[in-house]
């Protein structure tokens, strides 16, 4: 569905990176330029960036949903829409799950987390926003998932006698890898 077209009813997902239409630049020259908007206008290049997208997409939708932390959460806070809302994946315990400190959540209506534990570490660091904080559990087919298993052969390092099992993340201090 193009941009410019809607329908009651309808639900339109929107890449950032396709409508933003800005040039890539240079690190030397994105640090140079960033640090002299810093000290005229107190806003980082990327925070400029952020308010002129949502400008673009002010008052155009019902609802605007952010589903990870950092720069979705970032232009979603900054889109004006009767409804926002945000889902937290991270164990806000941890300094590096907070990281994303350029994402005000008092502007979001509702705060989803995915898992009881992580509402919780995410309370303990913002306890003002605990009531508009809920728990909505990631969708898992567990049912492909186990027949996905049996499809694989086991790699000759892994004995089926056994219980193994894989992890798979990224390296950082919250999926403690």
């Amino acid at each position: 569905m193009p941009d410019t077209e809607t329908r009651p009813g309808t639900i339109q997902t929107i890449s950032f990176y396709k409508r933003c239409n800005y040039p890539p630049i240079s690190t030397y020259a994105y640090k140079v330029i960033n640090f002299i908007l810093q000290k005229i206008t107190k806003r980082s290049l990327l925070e400029k960036r952020l308010i002129s997208i949502a400008k673009k997409l002010d008052n155009k939708y019902d609802a605007v949903m952010a589903y990870s932390e950092g720069i979705a959460a970032q232009i979603a806070e900054k889109i004006q829409a009767p409804l926002r809302i945000v889902w937290i994946h991270n164990d806000y315990s941890f300094d590096c799950a907070r990281a994303d400190g350029g994402t005000d959540f008092s502007k979001f209506n509702r705060i989803v987390c995915v898992s009881k534990a992580t509402e919780k570490s995410f309370i303990n660091v913002l306890p003002h926003l605990k009531d508009k904080t809920i728990t909505i559990y990631n969708i898992i087919n567990e049912e492909f998932i186990k027949e996905s298993a049996k499809e694989s052969e086991y790699p000759a390092e892994f004995n089926p006698d056994y219980f193994n099992i894989i992890s798979v993340g990224r390296i950082c201090w919250q999926k403690n890898f």
